[in-house]
């Protein structure tokens, strides 16, 4: 019986004696290992493909036609393997996982070493196959090992090692929020360390409404606005720990600021903004409910513009959008005044010559107006009250006259208007 192992090349010679030379050897019955052929002079020969027992018949004829037989066998063993198909990874400065190399087939004692490449900084192999140490340097590492038995057969396998940096927290910020608005789910993420990872608060607080879940997920409806700060910290499958501090704001609900609008007058051109507060931008203004007054109309901007074309008190509702479909209204008024009364006469007409100190001649002066005029000559000037040669009055309708000299100025008075 003949013993190699599968994968390993093998070499056998069966021998005749007696007889007359030459020998030729031939199987009879049953097959060889895959992998291995019986050669005329009794060589069997190659490397087995399969482990197993194998049994055969050969038969050898000598030089004059005698032949002989008889029954082999060859036990071909498992090959010397390496069953270690992958590593675990490392962190720099943690303790690495203690990890053997394992192995089938073969004769023991078994040595192991790393037949090329380079462990990560701070790692060993023994001869026994144990990996350990603390790693030093980040990084993927990749190497060769080899096992040997005792009789000297080797196998060999690939692997690597990825060693990652400390752990650390690679978000840098989170979005802003609204009140009443479901917050946009957001997810911390880590850097470096071994998963899993466990999220917490370290500090600080999250706007009512809001959690921060293991998985480092923040979400929620906020239920206050104003500005808010926290600190997230996240520790890895080590126990290794990293906290980053974070800051955003919820926005109050939108609103329309705008309480009270100025007053317009007929015929005057008028322009005046509708303003929105909180909520999201963009701002989109309508009416909701009432109407503005003749000749004005209110933009999606909030600008109220146009020409009134009628008096009076004008209530009505205004709506704002924004730019989460959230809206909000506020009710206003809107008064249309008369045009401000004003006298666009300057200056009226005298007649030159008449005398002061004499009967009136004719009409000196007329004008539109209500109240006194102002006179004088070359040798007084003064209101005139009681003078009926410098008296200048003015009828109901509004009719100015009198004699005097000049007319230099005169004076209005509207309480009546």
């Amino acid at each position: 019986s003949l013993a190699p192992s599968a994968g390993v090349s093998y070499s056998a010679n069966i021998v005749g004696s007696g007889g007359s030379l030459p020998y030729s050897f031939a199987l009879t019955t049953g097959s060889l290992p895959g992998g291995l052929s019986l050669a005329t002079n009794g060589a069997i020969s190659g490397t087995p493909t399969s482990s197993g027992t194998f049994g055969f018949d050969v038969r050898v004829t000598d030089g004059i036609g005698q032949t002989a037989n008889a029954t082999l066998s060859i036990v071909i063993s498992a090959g010397l393997t390496v069953t270690t198909t992958s590593l675990p990874n490392g962190q720099v400065g943690i303790l690495y996982p203690a990890t053997n190399l394992t192995f089938s087939g073969g004769t023991a004692p078994h040595l192991w070493s790393v037949l090329s490449g380079a462990l990560p900084a701070g790692l060993t192999l023994s001869s026994g196959g144990a990996l350990t140490g603390t790693p030093t340097a980040s990084g993927t590492f990749n190497f060769t090992v080899q096992v040997k038995d005792n009789a000297n057969t080797a196998a060999n396998a690939n692997l690597s090692i990825i060693v990652l940096p400390p752990v650390s927290i690679s978000t840098t910020s989170v979005p802003d929020g609204q009140v009443n608005i479901a917050y946009a789910s957001t997810t911390l993420s880590p850097a470096g360390g071994l998963a899993p990872y466990a999220w917490t608060v370290a500090t600080g607080a999250l706007p009512g409404g809001l959690t921060l879940s293991q998985a480092g997920v923040l979400s929620g409806t906020p239920t206050g606005s104003g500005g808010f700060n926290f600190t997230a910290r996240v520790t890895d499958a080590a126990g290794q720990i990293a906290t980053a501090p974070f800051s955003f704001t919820i926005r109050p609900a939108v609103s329309i600021s705008t309480n009270v609008l100025p007053n317009g007058a007929i015929g005057v051109a008028y322009s005046a903004n509708v303003v929105a507060a909180g909520g999201s931008l963009p701002y989109t203004f309508s009416l909701a409910n009432g109407a503005l007054p003749p000749g004005l109309s209110l933009t999606a901007n909030g600008a109220i513009t146009g020409t009134p074309t009628s008096l009076g008190l004008f209530n009505f509702t205004a709506r704002v959008t924004d730019g989460v479909s959230q809206t909000a209204t506020a009710n206003l008024g809107l008064l249309i005044r008369p045009a401000t009364l004003t006298i666009t006469t300057t200056t009226l007409p005298g007649r030159q010559g008449a005398r002061s100190d004499g009967p009136c001649v004719g009409r000196c002066a007329t004008g539109r107006g209500k109240g006194r005029g102002w006179i004088g000559d070359a040798h007084e000037a003064g209101w005139q009250t009681g003078d009926r040669d410098t008296e200048r009055t003015a009828d109901d309708d509004g009719e100015i006259g009198g004699c005097g000299l000049a007319l230099a100025a005169f004076a209005i008075d509207d309480a009546d208007f």
